[in-house]
């Protein structure tokens, strides 16, 4: 479940980038990113699972929070704006 949350949150966050910038490269690096972020986090997460004792339980409720809600949105929606902002690039 925490699998299938995480990719419908990426493809509803890559769907926001697009439609907020309408650039290719800024999706093909947010996809990179949500990667990264999925391949370090999900085995982190079966980890902490699997061997969770009672002081690692928050820990793995931490994790399964970032991966099952969409934060990374909050930070690269803003940063790719500022990157806009700043570097003066038009669609």
């Amino acid at each position: 479940n925490v699998c299938l949350r995480f990719l419908v949150n990426t493809l509803i966050s890559l769907l926001i980038l697009w439609v907020a910038f309408r650039s290719w490269g800024i999706i093909k690096f947010s996809a990179l990113i949500y990667l990264g972020f999925f391949l370090v986090l999900f085995p982190l997460f079966i980890y902490l699972m699997l061997h969770v004792q009672p002081e690692d339980y928050l820990a793995a409720f931490y994790v399964r929070r970032f991966l099952a809600h969409p934060l990374l949105i909050l930070i690269l929606l803003p940063a790719f704006y500022y990157y806009r902002l700043s570097s003066g690039v038009k669609n």
